[in-house]
């Protein structure tokens, strides 16, 4: 049978002084007379007694711990973990810094009464200071609501959706994925097709809402034939690439939705015994490893995302600070990657 943990109670007792004495001196207050502080010391070393450092946090309203809840996809594929971890290591790295851990809730995107769950939970409960969601899809507005209404410290990272609103650091994908169709637009290239993919993804909304624009400002043709369809992966970049060719399709260039998805529509080109940039341009997001291994290396975006979790953690950590909720929106700044992948578009003549 093991033997029984020594409570602050069984301190004061030995010690001969009050629990409140015992818990001003576990909380460092001078008020402490010295001879009290030696009995204490002395009840503690005999008692083998280890102060709940958890409940001293909470009673001082303070728990010291930010929570990061990643909104993903059921079975999250190695692509995201690979473009969020640089988000997650920032953000952990400057609340480390300034005294805080960071607890880590995964939640599926599909599940919203457990995402309203946890986060109603943790402020209820004081059992963080603050709140981070990672999210690509679009937090319920709602509870966006809730946290505003109870005040409570939070940060939306990552896409720029609906909820985004005025609190939050995010990509304008909208904005970046139409200066890709003026690129492609000036280099002559008339019908430019995007490689999407079917979910509710915030970001993947925006990039394509960026690419319809994109095409309207140029005064170029918006067909539903354009738009293809992957899941992300490299495989479907080529099936669906391979398949639009196939069929006779006559796109002369393509934005990849990432660049796993753009690498396919490369090898599928080439499997077609047609040439990048020669024949068909293609253009990525991301600056993922593909893009560099690619051959030709892949024109693509590069987002600061070590940028974004740390700029999350400096707003998180100032509401928290002021102990309130303060609205902040942070738009990260991209920037284009040179590759090989794009060239000015054939002349009738020349094809």
């Amino acid at each position: 049978m093991s033997e029984k943990k020594a409570t602050l109670n069984d301190v004061a007792v030995r010690a001969g002084v009050s629990a409140g004495t015992v818990s001003k001196y576990i909380n460092n207050s001078s008020s402490v007379k010295e001879i009290n502080r030696e009995k204490i010391e002395e009840a503690i070393k005999t008692l083998n007694f280890t102060p709940n450092v958890y409940a001293q946090k909470l009673a001082k309203g303070k728990s010291n711990t930010v929570l990061l809840c990643i909104i993903s996809e059921k079975n999250i594929s190695p692509s995201s973990w690979l473009y969020q971890l640089p988000i997650i290591q920032a953000l952990n790295d400057l609340l480390v810094e300034n005294g805080y851990s960071m607890q880590i809730r995964i939640i599926a995107a599909e599940e919203t009464y457990q995402l309203k769950k946890c986060v109603i939970n943790c402020m209820a409960g004081k059992e963080a200071d603050g709140i981070a969601l990672l999210s690509v899809w679009d937090i319920p507005a709602d509870l966006v609501t809730e946290m505003k209404q109870r005040n409570f410290p939070y940060v939306l990272i990552e896409g720029v959706g609906s909820s985004f609103g005025e609190n939050g650091v995010g990509i304008d994908n909208r904005k970046m994925v139409k200066e890709l169709v003026h690129i492609l637009a000036e280099l002559g290239h008339e019908k430019i097709g995007f490689i999407n993919i079917r979910s509710r993804q915030e970001d993947m909304r925006q990039r394509a809402l960026g690419y319809r624009e994109g095409l309207l400002e140029e005064g170029l043709a918006v067909e539903d034939s354009y738009m293809l369809y992957g899941d992300f992966s490299i495989e479907s970049g080529y099936r669906c690439v391979k398949e639009y060719f196939e069929k006779g399709g006559e796109c002369t260039a393509f934005i990849g939705g990432n660049d796993n998805m753009a690498v396919g529509a490369i090898k599928a080109v080439q499997a077609l015994n047609m040439s990048v940039p020669e024949d068909i341009s293609v253009i990525g997001i991301d600056d993922s490893i593909a893009a560099a291994a690619c051959t030709p290396k892949l024109q693509t975006v590069h987002f600061e995302l070590g940028q974004m979790g740390h700029q999350a953690a400096l707003q998180l950590l100032e509401q928290i600070q002021k102990n309130k909720c303060i609205e902040m929106q942070t738009i990260i700044p991209y920037r284009m990657v040179q590759g090989e992948s794009i060239a000015r578009a054939k002349k009738p003549s020349e094809k």
